[in-house]
């Protein structure tokens, strides 16, 4: 992270068999507990972070959060605070695509006319305010709750 420091907080990859269900052993396909943090542990603290835009889960999902994408009007101070805090986060989409160089060349008209600032306002949105945190099967539950404590403590 640029202009800063970011410290350990614990995380450590799964050994091998840890987290493994019966269902696993039996060659079926499975899902760790810790594949679905976001769903399962922090589920509860979901409920308590306003001003965050939260990835949507429907009822009949379970996800394997890789990432785990929030979105905050005031992202880059987050960002910076989380720092503060020992959590490392990621921008994974700073540029919306229709302003990154894989446009830039070769266009005229209306393309040249879609790729300036404010041509698709919701894709510029979505680059200035999302924010991957770290959730996976790296984290215990009690470091994803550290996480989640943390954005929490945002702007109090």
């Amino acid at each position: 992270m640029a202009g800063g420091q970011v410290r350990d907080v614990g995380a450590k990859p799964l050994s091998s068999g840890e987290g493994r269900t019966d269902t696993q052993k039996k060659g079926k396909p499975y899902l760790t507990p810790a594949l679905s943090l976001p769903h399962t542990g922090p589920e509860r603290e979901r409920d308590q972070m306003a001003g965050f835009v939260l990835p949507f889960v429907p009822s009949w999902a379970e996800p394997v959060w890789h990432l785990f994408v929030i979105r905050h009007p005031q992202r880059d101070a987050l960002q910076k605070h989380l720092a503060a805090a020992g959590i490392g986060t990621l921008i994974h989409y700073p540029v919306p695509p229709h302003r990154s160089g894989a446009y830039a060349g070769g266009q005229s008209g209306k393309r040249k006319a879609e790729s300036r600032n404010g041509a698709l306002p919701i894709a510029e949105e979505l680059a200035n305010t999302v924010l991957s945190l770290p959730m996976g099967p790296h984290l215990t539950l009690e470091q994803a709750a550290a996480v989640v404590r943390a954005a929490k403590q945002f702007g109090k």
